[in-house]
Parts: structure tokens; sequence; C-alpha cells
């Protein structure tokens, strides 16, 4: 739970960095000595009181951030295409319907107005 926090707090850049650094760490077997992952890694283990922590949480923790903002975004971004797309299809729904409407039996200004607004 602490360590979801911890992660958590950490920017785009640093999480970026971290991937870097866990990447570069399994290819290699070397571990940056100064980097975002072992920094984090400390403070885990420093709010936990013990040095006995595994590399692997911190790796695991980071990695799991990475894909939930990932996920997330992407849901954000997909629920927002949904909103175009509806005031699309709305604002052509109601350019169709104008056309059968006529000044003398609607107030044809006002739905011409939203449609001006719209449009942008």
């Amino acid at each position: 739970m602490f360590t979801e926090k911890l992660v958590g707090k950490l920017t785009e850049d640093e999480l970026r960095q971290a991937f870097k650094e866990i990447d570069d760490f399994r290819r290699t077997g070397i571990l940056v000595q100064n980097g975002i992952v072992r920094k984090t890694h400390c403070e885990f283990e420093k709010q936990v009181n013990t040095e006995l922590l595994s590399l692997r949480v911190t790796e695991d923790a980071i990695l799991f951030e990475i894909a939930k903002r990932k996920y997330y975004h992407t849901q954000e971004a997909e629920e927002i295409v949904r909103r175009v797309n509806i005031h699309e299809e709305l604002l052509e729904a109601l350019k169709y319907a104008r056309r059968f409407l006529n000044k003398e039996n609607h107030d044809t200004d006002y739905i011409d107005e939203i449609i001006r607004k719209a449009k942008g």
C-alpha cells in the first residue's frame, strides 16, 4: 500500500527514467547507483524500517504504476472521443430536424443559434 503511494508521487519523467533503469538492469544486470529506482527503493526501506526489502518489490510497484497510468489515460481518452462523437451525432440530428421546422410554428432562431455555437 505504501509503495503505491510513494510511486504514485513520481512524475511522468521520473517514471520514464525509472523504466529505462529497469530495462537496462534487466539487460545488463547493473542498476544505476543514484537513479530513480534506487532512490525510491531506499525511501521504501526507510518507511518500512528495514533493509531486507527486495528490490523486486520496488521494481514491481514502478512497473504497475506505469501500466496503471497508461491504462487510465487510455480510458479517459476513449471517453473523450465517445463524448465528442455523441456531440457530433446530436448536432447532425439537430440540423436534420431543423430542415423540417418553419419560423411560423417554431423558434428556429433559437435552434439556429445552438447550431452556430456547436459549429464553433
